[in-house]
């Protein structure tokens, strides 16, 4: 499919143990300038682990899709972006969300 492994990155949004929509933290995702960025995966979790310092995503935890969020669809084909970290309303899971996920890979282009 892609040449090499997929990058992940898995941030905290807000503060772990009590998320609020306050607290944002921006990442950088980057490849080298003949390539571009390819995001795989970009969601927005709750932990269902005790305690809520887990950010990561672990079996159980419900999640919700950020693929089409605009910070990550600005990405797409660039060699370098800024995606916003912070907590969001997660409407299937009725809870501010606790981490994001985002996995990219760096695919030939320029």
């Amino acid at each position: 499919m892609f040449p090499g492994p997929a990058l992940t990155f898995e941030l905290c949004t807000g503060g772990v143990d009590y998320p609020t929509q306050d607290s944002t933290s921006t990442t950088t995702l980057s490849c080298s300038t003949d390539q571009l960025l390819y995001i795989d995966k970009a969601k927005y979790g709750v932990s269902t682990q005790t305690p809520l310092a887990v950010c990561q995503y672990r079996s159980g935890d419900c999640t919700q899709n950020s693929l089409l969020d605009p910070d990550v669809t600005g990405c797409l084909a660039e060699t370098e972006c800024q995606i916003q970290t912070r907590s969001m309303w997660l409407d299937q899971c009725q809870a501010l969300s606790t981490y994001r996920v985002l996995q990219y890979h760096c695919i030939p282009g320029k």
